[in-house]
């Protein structure tokens, strides 16, 4: 096998061939009707790369084709003996008749090649399959937010994302029957995941999409195929976008529940607080009439100990002057005794 640059950057982004081939499987349930519908299956495959697709459709029963400009490229294939040539897409089918081919599949093709050339893509495409053919296109999904913004400009060689509208719209306007959206590769934990964040909704969007476009049959063979039209695929920035506003609302509704119940716990504890407050008036008032009270019983203590002071003097005074008065009177006794006495004593020497 020979690496160029494409094949160089393909293995690193792309995958392993295991890997490949698994996602590829989602395209099966669009192929098996062909064994109910044609006998002998062919399918052209454009920009068939590193041969996944090619190794798995044979395994199918179909007659595999492949072409792609990268030498590298088709050096995988042909180790692998698988029919591929080096060409273009466009170039590869013309050299198809009218109504020969059962499938075109083209993977990560069309965002490579501008729109004229989609456009002529297509149009060959319709030309060449057999009515009830089928075209698969997968490119990226430019419906994710990181891819159309960041990863899609990983590859040089990229012109422009396709929008998936824009790509069915062109399939139905070359004029294919019906059309079908495929959207891949997301996390398969997504579809059950309940609380979509805003980073699943930038980011978890399906990477790639394909469209996959029936050219008009007879309803014998198109409602072999009603089926696999009828799948659903993948996540769309609407379906997780609307998810996240689901959850967005659920948690402000649950927040709004939570807030009226909170307010109503803080007006009752509000309400607790104002009756706290009005008895705390009342214990204060009661303590400043407590306070009232006590300062009048120690003001009346003071006066009765003014009193008491008062009196203890009185009393200390009538001491003073009873303690005088028996003095006096105990000089006036010695006076009047003195006297007595001479007087005695003068009439006792007058006999």
């Amino acid at each position: 096998m020979k690496d160029s640059f494409y094949s160089s950057f393909e293995g690193m982004h792309r995958g392993d061939r295991e890997d490949i081939k698994n996602r590829l499987c989602v395209y099966l349930p669009f192929l098996r009707p062909f064994s109910l519908t044609s006998s002998d299956r062919v399918l052209l495959d454009l920009g068939c790369g590193r041969g996944e697709w090619l190794e798995l459709v044979t395994t199918e029963g179909f007659t595999a084709k492949g072409a792609d400009l990268d030498e590298g490229m088709l050096s995988y294939c042909n180790d692998l003996g698988l029919d591929v040539v080096q060409d273009d897409a466009i170039s590869f089918l013309k050299q198809f008749p009218d109504d020969s081919i059962d499938v075109v599949s083209s993977f990560h093709v069309i965002e490579h090649i501008g729109f004229d050339n989609v456009k002529l893509l297509i149009e060959q495409a319709l030309r060449v399959l057999k009515p009830g053919g089928i075209i698969i296109l997968e490119t990226p999904n430019p419906e994710n937010i990181v891819v159309a913004s960041s990863s899609f400009y990983l590859d040089p060689t990229h012109i422009k994302p396709i929008p998936n509208q824009l790509l069915s719209f062109l399939t139905e306007y070359i004029g294919f029957a019906r059309t079908k959206v495929l959207r891949l590769q997301e996390n398969k934990l997504l579809h059950s995941k309940d609380d979509i964040e805003l980073i699943d909704v930038i980011a978890g969007v399906s990477p790639d999409y394909s469209v996959v476009a029936q050219k008009k049959s007879d309803d014998s063979v198109m409602s072999q195929f009603d089926e696999a039209f009828g799948l659903e695929f993948g996540l769309s920035f609407n379906v997780l976008a609307n998810k996240f506003n689901s959850n967005l609302n659920n948690k402000f509704y649950n927040f709004s529940i939570e807030i009226d119940s909170l307010k109503r716990e803080f007006n009752v504890i509000t309400e607790e607080c104002n009756h706290l407050r009005a008895r705390n008036d009342e214990l204060q008032s009661m303590v400043a009439e407590q306070h009232s009270e006590i300062a009048r019983q120690a003001a009346e203590i003071t006066r009765q100990d003014a009193e008491i002071a008062r009196q203890d003097a009185e009393i200390a005074r009538q001491d003073t002057e009873i303690a005088r008065q028996d003095t006096e009177i105990n000089d006036v006794k010695q006076l009047v005794g003195k006297s007595f006495f001479n007087r005695i004593k003068s009439i006792i020497k007058g006999n």
